[in-house]
């Protein structure tokens, strides 16, 4: 599951800017200026005269000369600087002009939302989309279940290797062309599927769909982030990921039905693509090019935006938005990949949430096979578990734990710091845990026949007693779904928390760019695709279809749930006793460096 945290809004790139380009400063003939509020989203009268500046107090510090100053800096400790001058550092401010997709009007908004939405929602469609027919795809192309587990796998593996070349992409150009041209290609590796008579065509078209997931779970964070205010900011981003677990695990419910025609699966592919081109269509009108040359000196519009349908192309940004990226900011992306937290973060959810999509891919192979020989569609029934408790685990966590705007100046204002979020991944391991030990328990006792050998002949001889039903498997399976969903939640808090405090510190269009999520998210996609294409030979042991094709899933099950609980269990008790010594990045160094930084500002 993508996970999608609560990322800063990037409101002014002071090293993105078009060269020449000086905001830095209040000019001294200024008597005056208004400025909105990015948090709130409201203008305000703010003074501007330097000259007057220098006679002012600063509220919490006493008034200084030239002799008294250096007596004062010596006082001074870098906590009393933290917590007088933290408010100054969250006023970001924008352009007041209806250019700036920030100053939308909330229809203009809302439409795009849903252009993003619509085509985000593609990518969980494809994740899980042959689940219900692997086995029909199997027999097809005359592959073994590992080939058939490696179209999905390696559409995971592309994904995780484009996200951070997707992201070094979009500090040149932009996300509004990335979007679209990912969307298209995703559309293309579609329909290449529709028509393609061989395994190895039909591979390519999944590697182009993978690269196509990579942008979005790149940049759909940031492109809401760079739309709405911080305090819109949360509850679009939980939309986002409701979305993402509402299509990948129900897709399979409705693919399992639409493939029991003759037309097979090809029938979900069509319909994914009749989505897809809307999408695409909503994305070319709606969306804007959310990366926007903003200052911390707004102008106010002469006079009230006209909607015409010129002006509203003219506010898409349709040319490419040319940013001069730093080498700082183009290592980035990869450099959040050896983060500690990062490390951390994936040892505790990466092996739950990736054995929930193996297991998941892995379901068609030993269902359609004997003793039961179960048709797509009931496989695809088999999801409504999955599909209803993690949507309900995931729904009310966002109830009872809504994001907050994060504020980098107050870990507090977050409701505690970081390492308290991780009390809900103690739930998740729990029901990971039990799904799975009682999942593989259960199919592997129900479905491995006994066989008497008479001669050369092999009898199957069913247990009495023991028929395998599935409303249990799907049951326990969407207990093992709703663990994993619960720790991809806990980690996107965690990760959401402290991205707050590792931005603390840094300029205004430095914010909100540390990138924990995503580099948490390229390392997840890259297992995930890995456990993918291995978890077939695991589950069979060598034995193929023989003794129910689940000759390997008991004591696979079980070693894969007690792993990932002690993992799991480990990761959150070393990260509740260090608490926030481990950073994501630079922020301990940063902090050092805070109270000179100040000081000279004070001076000034």
């Amino acid at each position: 599951m993508a996970t999608i945290t609560e990322p800063q809004p990037v409101l002014q790139k002071s090293e993105h800017s078009r060269k020449g380009d000086d905001e830095g400063g209040i000019d001294d003939g200024m008597k005056g200026k208004l400025r909105r509020d990015t948090i709130s989203g409201k203008l305000k009268f703010w003074a501007g005269s330097n000259a007057n500046a220098k006679e002012k107090k600063v509220e919490g510090f006493p008034k200084m000369d030239e002799g008294t100053l250096k007596t004062f800096v010596e006082k001074v400790t870098p906590f009393d600087f933290e917590k007088d001058m933290g408010d100054w550092d969250d006023e970001k401010f924008s352009h007041d002009s209806s250019m700036d997709p920030l100053n939308w009007c909330p229809h203009r908004k809302n439409l795009a939302f849903f252009a993003l939405c619509l085509a985000f929602s593609i990518v969980g469609m494809q994740r899980l989309m042959f689940v219900s027919v692997n086995a029909v795809i199997t027999a097809q192309f005359s592959i073994s279940s590992t080939q058939t587990a490696l179209l999905t796998g390696i559409a995971f593996i592309f994904s995780a290797i484009s996200s951070p070349f997707w992201e070094i992409l979009n500090m040149k150009v932009g996300k509004r062309g990335i979007f679209i041209f990912a969307a298209a290609l995703m559309l293309v590796g579609s329909l290449w599927n529709m028509h393609v008579q061989s395994y190895g065509q039909f591979l390519g078209g999944r590697m182009m769909q993978g690269v196509g997931w990579g942008a979005f779970e790149a940049l759909v964070g940031g492109a809401m982030a760079e739309m709405y205010f911080e305090s819109q900011l949360p509850l679009r981003l939980t939309i986002l990921s409701i979305i993402d677990v509402f299509f990948t695990w129900g897709t399979p419910i409705i693919g399992g039905y639409l493939s029991q025609t003759i037309d097979g699966y090809g029938n979900q592919i069509m319909v994914m693509n009749i989505i897809q081109a809307i999408s695409i269509f909503l994305l070319l009108i709606a969306f804007p090019e959310t990366s926007f040359y903003r200052t911390s000196h707004p102008t106010p519009p002469t006079s009230p935006p006209t909607i015409s349908f010129k002006s509203w192309w003219k506010t898409l940004h349709l040319m490419p938005y040319w940013g001069n990226p730093s080498k700082e900011d183009l290592l980035r992306p990869l450099k959040k990949l050896a983060s500690p937290i990062t490390l951390l973060t994936f040892v505790l959810a990466s092996l739950p949430i990736a054995s929930a999509y193996a297991f998941a891919l892995s379901l068609s192979s030993f269902l359609s096979a004997s003793p039961l020989f179960i048709f797509p569609s009931q496989v695809g029934y088999i999801f409504i578990g999955p599909f209803v408790l993690s949507l309900i685990s995931y729904g009310l966590l966002s109830i009872v734990s809504p994001g907050k705007p994060i504020l980098p100046s107050s870990e507090k204002a977050l409701g505690g710091t970081s390492t308290s979020a991780l009390r809900i991944a103690i739930p998740g391991l729990i029901l990971f845990t039990t799904g799975t030990i009682a999942f593989s328990q259960y199919v592997s006792t129900t479905l491995i026949p006994q066989a008497t050998k008479v001669s050369s002949t092999v009898f199957v001889v069913s247990t009495p007693g023991m028929e395998c039903s599935l409303k249990v498997i799907s049951l326990i399976f969407g207990i093992l779904v709703a663990g994993a969903a619960i720790l991809g939640f806990a980690v996107e808090r965690y990760l959401a928390i402290q991205q707050g405090v590792d931005d603390h510190g840094k300029e205004e269009g430095q914010r909100g760019r540390g990138g924990l999520d995503r580099a948490h998210a390229v390392l997840q996609n890259l297992f995930t695709g890995f456990l993918i294409i291995a978890m077939p030979s695991w589950i069979e042991q060598g034995m193929g279809e023989e003794m129910g094709g689940v000759m390997g899933l008991k004591d696979t099950g079980s070693g894969v749930g007690i792993f990932g609980f002690v993992g799991g269990v480990a990761v959150v008790v070393g990260l509740w006793v260090v608490g926030g010594r481990i950073t994501g990045g630079d922020a301990g160094r940063r902090r050092e460096e805070e109270s000179i930084y100040r000081i000279r500002e004070l001076q000034v």
